[in-house]
């Protein structure tokens, strides 16, 4: 993986370096007690500057990923892991037709997937989504909305955020579910 052809803008190569090993060690991609590739392998494979790499290696050495021992190796530590916690939440749909109205999103990278058939007869078309809030990505969006109400009105649907136009075109939503992941990008 080449990350000079990733690169974006705004975030200074190494710490994205930094984030791709991080999210490796993390996920136990490469687990603890694993040694990490040599600086000239990983200045190879990533197509940075070795410094680039050294500056990434220094973060997560201050974030306690990793452990550098002096003509050994880099070594993955032990990490533990916060509990991922669930938090349930209630909101009447006109609580969240006031959040998103206070919201400047735009819809970008839209993917919209096929139509999927549910276990009560009723088909759902299915819609992957980035926002962006002030032209950064802000969240992504995986929605499933039922087919007979995205035919109301399917190019609102594919440009605009999805409450406000079932709000618009004055669609009685009887349930809806949601569940919001955060984590770190």
């Amino acid at each position: 993986m080449k990350l000079q052809a990733m690169r974006r803008q705004d975030v200074p190569l190494h710490a994205e370096v930094a984030a791709v090993l991080r999210y490796q060690i993390l996920s136990g991609e490469v687990p603890p007690g694993a040694k990490l590739p040599t600086l000239n392998s990983l200045v190879a494979s990533l197509g940075v500057a070795r410094m680039t790499v050294i500056q990434a290696m220094n973060t997560l050495e201050e974030e306690g990923l990793i452990e550098r021992h002096s003509g050994r190796g880099t070594y993955v530590r032990e990490v533990t892991l916060p509990k991922r916690s669930t938090l349930h939440m209630t909101a009447d749909i006109s609580q969240i037709y006031a959040l998103v109205a206070q919201l400047q999103v735009d819809v970008k990278d839209q993917d919209i997937g096929p139509v999927e058939a549910k276990i009560d007869g009723r088909d759902f078309r299915v819609m992957r989504r980035t926002h962006l809030k002030n032209g950064n990505p802000f969240c992504f969006v995986e929605l499933r909305l039922d087919a007979t109400v995205f035919e109301k009105a399917p190019d609102r649907f594919l440009r605009e955020i999805a409450v406000t136009v079932l709000e618009e075109i004055n669609v009685q939503v009887a349930s809806a579910r949601q569940s919001v992941t955060i984590s770190h990008a």
